[in-house]
C-alpha cells in the first residue's frame, strides 16, 4: 500500500492506494471504519480526525505541523483508502469541536483567523517536503525526482532500480518548493545555474545526508534527491548479501598491511554500503581511520572524517594529501576522478597504509581497463592493488509470497540452466505492498591480486586472459546471481540483466 498525494493550490491532499491495481477481489478490511472514531483526548493531542465519507473511504484532517507518521498508525489498522487534508490550526481546532459536537464559543470566527493564502502555501510546502521525505525513506526509494513544468509539478520515486510517479501537483508550488529545497542545503537562489549541495534529514534520531542536484529548466527546476540506504549505511557484510566465501577472502585482505582495496559499480549499486561495512569492522580503536568524503552518509564514533563541500578533482587529490600527513592506517576516499588522485592513492597504498576506494565500472576486471584509460603507471597498479570488490543491486523477491516456478526452455538456456529448473516468481501481498519484491540484496564478486595477476597487470595482459584467471575457481556476478535465483532471493529476470555485462 502506499501514498498518493493530490494537490491544488492551497491544500494538500493524500490517499493511500494500492500501487498495482488495489488488493484481491477477497480483501476485507483489518477492522471495521465504524471502530476508528478515535477518542478525543487523542485526537486533539495528535492533530488528526477520520471519519468515513461512504463508498468504502475515510476521510482524515490532519493539524499543520502534526507528525504524519500518525496517519501510518492508521494504515496498519484498517485498509481503506484515505483522503487527507492538512489545515491550520486554527481550522483543525474548529473542526475538532464540530466533528466532536462540543460547544465553540468562537464559532466561526476562529476559521477567520487563518494564516492569509501565501503562507498556507508556505506551511504546506514545509510538510509537503517532511512527508514526501518519510515517504521515500518508509519505501527505500533511493532517488526523488521533482520536476517542474508548465502545468504541473512532479515527484517521482525510484525504487529497486525503477523509476515512477509518486505525486502530481499544481505548478504553483514549483518555487515554493525549490526555494525551501535550496535553503536545506544552503544554496543561493540568485544563481540559476547547475547546482550541488546537501542537507540533513533526521529519521528514528538519526541525521541522513541526503544530497541534491539542481538543474535550471524553462519551468522552473528540475531536483534530483539521493537518499542513503539507511538501513544498510552501517550494515554489516552479510547483511549487505554477501556471501560466506567472500566475506571470508574479503577480511583476510582487509587485516592486512596497506595496499589498495576497490569497491566497484554503477551508479547505485551499494558501493559505498560495503566501504561503510569495512571501515565499521576496521575500527576497533586501535586503528587510525581516516576518510575524504563529499557526501558523507554517516558519521561513525572513532573514525576521523573529512568532508568535501566542492568535490572537484583538485579538491578531492588535496583533501587526501592532507590526510596522509595525519599518520592514518587506513583511509577511504570515496571515488578516485583523476590520474592524479588515483597516483597518489595507489602510491600511499604502497609504502603506507590500507587504502579503500570506490569506481565506477561494471565489474572488476573493468576497474583494470578503467585505471588504464586513466593512463596510470603499470608498474605501480600492479604492486598496490590488493583486491577488487564488483557489486550489483537486484530485486529482492518477497519471501512471504513468493511462489515455486520452473525455468521455461529460453530462460534455462540464458541462465545455464537445465530445463525445468526450480526457480521462484514474485506474486503479491500485503507485506511487499502487492510488488511482489522487498528490498534488494548485493551481488558479488572478488578479485584478490596474486602473483600471476599482478605480473599480467604490469605487463598490459588482455582483460579476457586477466578474467579468465581470476574466475576461475571464484564465482563472477552472473554466477553469483544465479546462486540467487536458485535459492529463491531473486528473479530469473533479474539475474539475466546482471549476466548482461558479466563474463559467464
Amino acid at each position: 500500500m502506499g501514498i498518493t498525494l493530490a494537490m491544488d493550490a492551497e491544500d494538500i491532499r493524500v490517499s493511500t492506494v494500492f500501487d498495482s491495481g488495489g488488493p484481491p477481489a477477497a480483501f476485507e478490511p483489518r477492522q471495521p471504519a465504524s471502530m476508528l472514531d478515535l477518542p478525543f483526548v487523542f485526537a486533539q493531542a495528535n492533530g488528526i480526525i477520520i471519519h468515513q465519507t461512504g463508498k468504502g473511504r475515510l476521510t482524515a484532517i490532519l493539524r499543520h505541523g502534526a507528525n504524519p507518521a500518525i496517519l501510518l498508525e492508521v494504515s496498519q489498522i484498517v485498509a481503506l483508502p484515505i483522503d487527507l487534508t492538512f489545515v491550520s490550526a486554527p481550522r483543525f481546532q474548529f473542526d475538532l469541536l464540530a466533528h466532536y459536537g462540543l460547544p465553540n464559543p468562537e464559532g466561526e470566527k476562529s476559521i477567520a483567523a487563518e494564516d492569509d493564502r501565501k503562507q498556507r502555501v508556505n506551511q504546506n510546502v514545509v510538510t509537503l517536503i517532511d512527508g514526501v521525505m518519510n515517504d521515500a525513506l518508509h519505501q527505500g526509494v533511493s532517488d526523488i525526482h521533482i520536476e517542474a513544468y508548465e502545468k504541473h509539478l512532479i515527484v517521482r520515486f525510484r525504487r529497486d532500480g525503477k523509476l515512477y510517479e509518486r505525486l502530481r501537483m499544481s505548478a504553483a508550488y514549483s518555487k515554493p518548493v525549490s526555494t525551501r529545497l535550496r535553503e536545506y542545503a544552503k544554496i543561493d537562489r540568485k544563481t540559476l545555474s547547475p547546482k550541488n549541495g546537501a542537507f540533513k534529514f533526521q529519521l528514528n534520531d538519526a541525521d541522513l545526508a541526503v544530497s541534491i542536484s539542481i538543474l535550471p529548466r524553462k519551468y522552473g527546476e528540475r531536483m534530483v534527491l539521493r537518499i542513503p540506504d539507511a538501513a544498510n549505511v552501517d550494515a554489516p557484510l552479510e547483511l549487505l548479501g554477501m556471501a560466506p566465501e567472500i566475506q571470508i577472502r574479503l577480511r583476510q585482505v582487509l587485516t592486512g598491511a596497506g595496499g589498495m582495496i576497490i569497491a566497484a559499480g554503477p551508479t547505485g549499486s551499494g558501493v559505498t554500503a560495503t566501504l561503510y561495512a569495512a571501515l565499521n569492522m576496521l575500527n576497533d580503536a586501535k586503528r587510525n581511520i581516516m576518510t575524504v568524503e563529499h557526501g558523507m552518509l554517516q558519521s561513525i564514533d572513532g573514525i576521523n572524517q573529512m568532508q568535501i563541500k566542492n568535490p572537484t578533482a583538485a579538491a578531492i587529490a588535496e583533501a587526501f594529501a592532507s590526510v596522509l600527513l595525519q599518520d592514518p592506517d587506513v583511509v577511504m576516499v570515496s571515488e578516485m576522478p583523476d590520474r592524479k588522485t588515483a597516483e597518489i592513492a595507489l602510491q600511499a597504498a604502497l609504502t603506507g597504509p590500507l587504502v579503500l576506494t570506490s569506481l565506477h565500472a561494471d565489474d572488476a576486471i573493468g576497474v583494470i581497463g578503467a585505471l588504464r584509460e586513466l593512463k596510470v603507471d603499470r608498474m605501480l597498479l600492479g604492486e598496490s592493488l590488493r583486491c577488487i570488490i564488483a557489486q550489483r543491486l537486484v530485486k529482492r523477491l518477497c519471501s512471504n509470497c513468493r511462489v515455486p516456478a520452473q525455468a521455461a526452455g529460453s530462460i534455462a538456456s540464458r541462465l545455464g540452466f537445465d530445463r525445468g529448473t526450480g526457480i521462484f516468481e514474485p506474486k503479491g501481498c500485503g507485506e511487499c505492498d502487492y510488488t511482489g519484491f522487498s528490498g534488494r540484496i548485493g551481488v558479488f564478486e572478488v578479485v584478490c591480486i596474486d602473483d600471476t595477476l599482478r605480473r599480467l597487470i604490469i605487463s598490459g595482459g588482455d582483460e579476457a586472459v586477466i578474467s579468465s584467471y581470476a574466475f576461475r575457481n571464484n564465482p563472477n556476478l552472473s554466477s553469483a546471481a544465479r546462486k540467487l535465483v536458485i535459492s529463491g532471493e531473486t528473479t530469473a529476470a533479474e539475474a539475466i540483466r546482471i549476466g548482461q555485462r558479466s563474463v559467464v
